[in-house]
């Protein structure tokens, strides 16, 4: 019968402090179809089976998963005697692997008291600035619920801050797939989407003009696809799928960009501009539009 596996490897430091360190490699197999295997996203279903086999190893051996404990440098009746305060930080360590995808830095980042965070930026013309901008961010999903609240809380209040209309984890410093996007809904709803992917995009290109947080006091205009479905997680693992045209899908292919270490200014159709220039050619753009809309010549 098919089979799902997963293996584990975690590093865990000694709870009471001394340099010594354990490596654990966990191999799980489930049968598909069971309850177990059912129960949720792959992440979540590897780190539950990953628990439930730690747990069967000592409590019923008999049921029917299969698994393999590999211990390296300590004997096996060493880790029983530890087991017991031992498994808590393996299960932390394996739910969504904890904080594998922040340094010591970016931990004590989203961790700082702060209402806001740093806005980080590029020089476009001196190729300068903020290295995580050049960056392939990090897959989210792998973090602790509590660090994605964080992010989120201060994502949200630095977009606030800045009247701008999305925002990605890497303008603030964070290299992660995180973007927030203000839908262009009546009530202008702030959306956040983990490792969002674009998984369709209409053949129909339009130019639109555009600025950035992380390169203030410029704008340019950029040819996007006009109409787009992406796909991502929600806060809490949900599975979404948005569909946008017009200058929404403008925003949220703008923010996956960032997703890659791709700045607006990579794409330009013309020159980069002050921003006063850019919202000028926007706003004669916008007349002249609606004066052809209104039968007249924009004149």
């Amino acid at each position: 019968m098919p089979q799902n596996s997963g293996i584990v490897k975690s590093h865990i430091g000694s709870p009471i402090g001394s340099p010594i360190e354990i490596e654990i490699e966990i191999e799980i197999e489930i049968e598909i179809g069971s309850p177990i295997e059912a129960s949720g996203s792959w992440c979540g279903q590897r780190c539950q089976l990953i628990f439930l086999a730690i747990t069967l190893r000592q409590h019923s051996p008999t049921l029917g998963v299969s698994r393999n404990l590999y211990y390296t440098s300590f004997a096996e009746v060493f880790m029983h005697r530890l087991s017991s305060l031992l498994l808590p930080l393996i299960f932390l360590s394996c739910a969504g692997n904890g904080r594998a995808t922040l340094t010591a830095a970016e931990g004590r980042l989203i961790d700082s008291p702060g209402p806001t965070l740093e806005i980080v930026t590029w020089d476009p013309a001196a190729k300068t600035g903020a290295p995580v901008l050049r960056q392939k961010a990090l897959k989210a999903a792998p973090l602790l619920r509590a660090d994605r609240l964080k992010i989120d809380r201060l994502m949200r209040a630095t977009l606030k801050l800045s009247g701008g209309v999305g925002l990605a984890a890497p303008q603030v410093g964070l290299p992660l797939r995180i973007i927030l996007v203000e839908l262009q809904d009546p009530a202008k709803t702030v959306i956040t989407c983990l490792d969002p992917v674009l998984e369709m995009k209409s053949p129909s290109l339009v130019d639109g003009y555009e600025g950035c947080l992380s390169i203030p006091g410029k704008g340019g205009k950029v040819l996007r696809h006009e109409s787009i479905q992406v796909k991502c997680l929600s806060l809490d693992g949900r599975v979404k799928i948005y569909e946008s045209t017009g200058f929404e899908a403008r925003i949220f292919q703008h923010e996956l960009d960032h997703l890659d270490g791709v700045l607006y200014s990579d794409k330009l159709s013309g020159d980069l501009m002050p921003i006063e220039e850019m919202r000028r050619l926007r706003a004669a753009e916008k007349a002249a539009a609606e004066g052809r809309d209104n039968g007249k010549d924009g004149e």
